[in-house]
């Protein structure tokens, strides 16, 4: 897979990346650093461009062999790639291919990101780069 997310560090309260289990297609394919969107039911899939939500980065690999759970990370800091430029601080969402993108603020209050938010940029980003991100979902 092209652009998958990178764990850098992990936070929480065991260092693990506050890892969090969802529902998934029984032949879903997700491969290990996948950007998932959160859809209701507690339901995670490959990210849509646009989602207006998220449940985190696959922790694992998920086949199409029947199992129906997926475990994400949702807390910590990551390799992640731009998809345009991203200023330092300003908050992210999901972009094509497993990109990020500016969500067009910048975050002064970081306990107060919710979902439709993947977090913050570490970094200035050109368009294409691969730098750190801070994940808070």
């Amino acid at each position: 897979m092209a652009n998958e997310w990178v764990k850098v560090e992990l936070y929480g309260q065991n260092n693990d990346g506050d890892q969090r289990s969802y529902t998934c297609g029984a032949n879903d394919v997700i491969p290990k650093g996948t950007l998932l969107s959160l859809f209701a039911g507690r339901i995670a899939s490959t990210a849509l461009v646009g989602a207006t939500a998220y449940a985190g980065v696959a922790a694992m690999d998920k086949e199409a062999d029947g199992s129906t759970r997926i475990t994400a990370w949702t807390n910590g800091i990551f390799l992640a790639t731009s998809s345009g430029a991203i200023n330092v601080g300003v908050a992210i969402v999901g972009a094509e291919a497993n990109k990020i993108a500016s969500g067009s603020i910048v975050v002064t209050n970081p306990t107060l990101i919710g979902a439709g938010t993947l977090g913050y940029v570490l970094d200035t980003f050109a368009n294409g780069e691969t730098k750190n991100i801070r994940l808070l979902l």
